[in-house]
């Protein structure tokens, strides 16, 4: 199930790369089916997340994230930054970025390219040749994007077609949730072949600094009256009953608590998992949404969090770091868990930016200020949405699940019951993860694991 634990000596919340307590077997164990069912829940579906680890007989117990306690000084943040991203570059003399047209990326693009000029180093900015939804192309975008930032880098577009490109490694963490993994392996691919040693990417900006709801009261209380006027027009702050139990006090007490929660994550209240599975190995799935949503309560109430603290804590934790897809690291200075942990603790009203030109550029203020003035003439005015992509290339890849059926993973007729692209890529991810644990010689529990409904075997 899902556990947290009080960090203890040697564990940090904000370093994912820290597996406390896994117990995973070694290659050649045994696999869980039911444990594989998990990943289709929402979170798994939806979140930088291995939800379970697929080995039978596995647990992971995370450290429990702390109250954001708002001490974090928000003056600091250039510097801050600009330290994280100086530390992912290291020594090497050859840096790559994965630009995706977005503020976060063209903050990171803009930063690195400044140290890249004051220490000599070479640039190079790799993007996926996509449009998104409305029709911008990504490569459009970030051209424009390097003009007006005047930065030295050379411009790489890989090409979106998935054949072009081999899967990413295996790994024993569980399925890849990459958005599109051959193409993820492509972009590494393509900076390593520019002479590039390392990647970076500007993923966990959204999570630890997009402004959170229920902050019209902090705001009034504040006397920062244009900054709320701006804010409740961007987000709505919830809505009425929301704002109204917000701005009273903490979560605590349980009819409060899942109010919150039904409220604020209502998909994750009513998830059942993807219709693709069998009806036995959605029960896992259920089981564990209870003991997430449980266990997410138990730690933001015991911290006496607020609505705005609460939705903080959930949207970053728990989370885990991509798996790398190549033969270069990658690196993510937003999630540097020395950034990470003073992003977090930032007061949470310094992350909007009345100043700003568009509700996407206010919500996420202090990347936006990392960014010259008129930089929005060059920017989306939302956050990117590609789904049209995102499908296309789940459609390009698939093929049949035919492990996943045999173990009764999903429906024999699981076409039929797919939702969307998010539904494919899941079913697509475990299929591809099994094989691989196939093919270096561990082997699937019993079959009578999947028909004992919710058992762990």
């Amino acid at each position: 199930m899902f556990r947290y634990s009080r960090p203890g000596p040697g564990q940090d919340p904000f370093d994912a790369r820290l597996r406390s307590r896994d117990a995973a077997n070694e290659l050649g164990g045994e696999f869980s089916v039911n444990n594989l069912a998990v990943y289709f829940g929402l979170p798994g579906l939806t979140r930088d997340l291995y939800p379970i680890p697929p080995w039978a007989g596995a647990e992971r117990v995370r450290p429990a994230p702390p109250r954001p306690d708002g001490t974090s000084d928000p003056e600091e943040f250039t510097d801050r930054f600009r330290a994280a991203v100086a530390d992912a570059m290291g020594d090497h003399d050859h840096v790559a970025i994965a630009g995706s047209g977005g503020m976060d990326s063209a903050a990171l693009i803009d930063t690195a390219a400044r140290l890249c000029r004051r220490d000599g180093r070479r640039l190079i900015v790799v993007v996926l040749d996509i449009a998104d939804d409305t029709g911008r192309r990504t490569r459009s975008l970030v051209a424009r994007q390097l003009e007006f930032l005047r930065a030295d880098a050379e411009l790489v577009a890989v090409s979106a077609q998935a054949s072009m490109w081999p899967e990413p490694p295996w790994g024993p963490a569980g399925p890849r949730f990459d958005a599109w993994p051959r193409l993820h392996a492509g972009l590494v691919q393509a900076a390593a072949d520019r002479g590039a040693t390392v990647l970076l990417q500007g993923n966990g900006a959204d999570q630890l600094l997009q402004v959170p709801l229920y902050l019209a009261a902090e705001f009034a209380r504040r006397r920062e009256w244009r900054a709320g006027a701006s804010y409740r027009a961007d987000t709505a702050d919830g809505g009425g009953i929301n704002r109204l139990l917000a701005a009273t006090g903490r979560i605590g007490g349980a009819a409060r608590a899942q109010l919150y929660w039904a409220t604020a994550w209502p998909g994750f209240t009513t998830d059942r998992g993807a219709p693709v599975l069998t009806d036995q190995a959605a029960i896992p799935v259920r089981e564990w949404m209870s003991a997430f949503q449980e266990e997410s309560l138990r730690v933001t109430v015991a911290a006496r969090a607020t609505w705005a603290e609460a939705t903080l804590m959930h949207r970053l934790f728990p989370y885990d770091l991509l798996a790398d897809a190549g033969d270069i690291p990658e690196i993510m200075p937003f999630l540097d868990p020395t950034f990470a942990r003073y992003s977090y603790h930032l007061p949470l009203t310094a992350r909007f930016a009345p100043e700003q030109p568009n509700a996407y550029m206010r919500g996420k203020g202090l990347v936006a200020r990392l960014l010259p003035a008129g930089f929005e003439t060059v920017l989306a005015g939302r956050r990117q949405r590609c789904y049209k992509a995102y499908r296309r290339y789940w459609q390009a890849v698939v093929r049949e699940p035919d492990h996943s059926l045999e173990l009764g993973l999903i429906r024999p007729d699981w076409r039929r019951h797919c939702r969307d692209a998010f539904d494919i890529a899941m079913t697509m991810s475990c299929e591809t993860w099994i094989r691989g644990a196939l093919d270096r010689g561990a082997v699937p529990a019993g079959r009578s694991a999947v028909l004992q409904a919710g058992s762990t075997p």
